[in-house]
């Protein structure tokens, strides 16, 4: 299971739990006014022998041994998840799937 909150703010969080097709993508955004932070999260299950995750707009992305990833897009909160442009390589650098906004 997949979960995170958006720092400072308890009363927003993701849960995430990988089942169904793969991949699964989604997104969420958090905003923290007083820290500057309007991030954008994209989250879900990365097909299977994925290493990386790579997003136009760039991000910072961890998949995790089950699966699950995060990618964090610094301050995208205001861009519409349909314009978020992800693909995700093997450990060989092969594309093992891609497409934009959510999926799944």
């Amino acid at each position: 299971m997949l979960t995170t909150s958006a720092q400072g703010r308890d009363d927003l969080t993701i849960g995430f739990i990988p089942n169904g097709p793969q991949p699964a993508v989604h997104f969420s955004s958090f905003e923290v006014p007083a820290k500057d932070v309007s991030n954008l999260y994209m989250y879900g299950l990365a097909p299977a022998g994925a290493a990386s995750v790579e997003t136009v707009p760039p991000g910072t992305a961890k998949i995790q041994v089950d699966g699950t990833f995060l990618a964090v897009l610094q301050n995208q909160a205001q861009a519409l998840p349909a314009s978020i442009h992800w693909r995700f390589m093997g450990p060989d650098g092969a594309l093992l799937a891609q497409g934009d906004g959510p999926s799944n």
